[in-house]
């Protein structure tokens, strides 16, 4: 998932866009109180960029300041979203440690996918889903 802000002077409103790792647009938020009327609302949804590259240059056409959001991507991060007592936080630090940024990310995103898609079954432990890959599958 890579997020960006924006700050609109003109509203005095900051926006958040959210695109995946292929960089289309999968969500989009206004942070703070929405005083726009319903008008401006649609008529601001329909120029929500579809694509990293297009928010970048509107960005830069328009002069304004665009900050990437880094995700936390610490092992903390995984563990607590992982929520699973049963396996060894020393035996999967290291595991974690090993992932590439991207495999980390991808890793902590997919984590509720994975529950729902569980039924039945039992979770696996936090170490046998980072060396299975289980986001991958």
């Amino acid at each position: 998932m890579i997020t960006f802000q924006m700050h609109s002077r003109a509203h005095n409103i900051d926006y958040q866009f959210k695109f995946d790792n292929g960089g289309r647009i999968v969500g989009f938020e206004i942070m703070g109180e929405n005083t726009f009327t319903g008008e401006h609302t649609s008529n601001l949804f329909s120029k929500v960029p579809e694509t990293v590259g297009l928010l970048k240059q509107f960005a830069l056409k328009n002069k304004i300041e665009l900050t990437e959001i880094k995700p936390d991507l610490s092992f903390d991060t995984f563990w607590k979203k992982y929520n699973n007592t049963n396996g060894s936080r020393k035996k999967t630090e290291p595991i974690w440690n090993r992932l590439s940024e991207k495999n980390k990310n991808l890793a902590i995103n997919y984590i509720d996918r994975y529950r729902q898609s569980l039924g039945n079954t039992a979770q696996a432990y936090a170490s046998t889903y980072l060396n299975g890959e289980y986001w991958i599958k």
